[in-house]
């Protein structure tokens, strides 16, 4: 399931479905520990309902790390450039506003930057050219897609169903 948000739901589609369910809040979590393990402090960069549930602040707390988040009125500006970019309005103004509140997490002390909604990678991504982003930006989208293709392939063993 790609949509961050609607992993609020992953327990009872688990309990629903008897196939592993691949999680992406746990598949960016895992990529932090391999990848970013120092990395104490994380900012999540995710839509309102994605954090009103706390899906990334209660796993990367489970993981001993410091979630970072914005204020209410970031994250009231970030909903506004979230449906900018549904609409198709993915504009180099909306992409600097976008950085500007990536910014806001990196100046509250975050090392690394969760991009916990699958529109911001649309506008927003560190391996651009014209990226002011200091961090690392995880693409949770990319992630899973990643993780996804390794378990069909058999590279890594799929989670492990719970009875």
């Amino acid at each position: 399931m790609v949509c961050n948000t609607a992993h609020a739901f992953q327990q009872d589609i688990k309990d629903a479905v008897g196939i592993p369910f691949v999680g992406i809040v746990e598949e960016v979590v895992s990529e932090l520990d391999s990848k970013w393990s120092d990395s104490r402090r994380v900012g999540v960069m995710a839509a309102d309902g994605c954090l009103a549930s706390g899906l990334y602040q209660r796993a990367l707390r489970e993981a001993g790390r410091e979630p970072i988040t914005w204020s209410d009125v970031e994250l009231e500006q970030f909903m506004a450039l979230l449906y900018q970019v549904k609409a198709g309005d993915a504009l180099e103004k909306t992409r600097l506003r976008m950085e500007q509140l990536a910014q806001s997490l990196i100046v509250r002390g975050a090392e690394v930057l969760i991009a916990g909604c699958t529109e911001i990678p649309l506008i927003l991504h560190n391996s651009d050219a014209t990226s002011e982003l200091p961090f690392p930006l995880l693409s949770s989208t990319d992630i899973l897609v990643s993780r996804t293709i390794d378990y069909a392939m058999g590279i890594k063993a799929l989670p492990v169903l719970k009875e």
